[in-house]
């Protein structure tokens, strides 16, 4: 787990990324995954795949992932998902 910031509560993340990252497990189960398969592969790898698609995807992960967005929104201080063309 990285570092959080002041006002992030360990809680909140660790809930919000762990049922994700069961979730996107189950869904590789049933061959129904929006993400990189590969997030799967560790924790590690799924903080940094998640984190990819934060900044490269708002968008997949805001719709289908919202509380590891709203995770991450807080963790890098920005908000990607409103700078979206589609999203205007």
């Amino acid at each position: 787990m990285p570092p959080l910031h002041v006002g992030m509560q360990i809680t909140q993340w660790t809930a919000a990324l762990s049922a994700a990252y069961e979730q996107l497990n189950q869904r590789l189960e049933h061959h129904r995954v929006c993400i990189d398969p590969y997030a799967a592969t560790n924790p590690a790898e799924f903080f940094a795949v998640f984190s990819e698609y934060f900044f490269c995807a708002p968008e997949i992960l805001h719709t289908h992932f919202a509380n590891v967005y709203e995770q991450l929104q807080l963790y890098y201080r920005q908000d990607p998902f409103s700078r979206c063309e589609f999203n205007q």
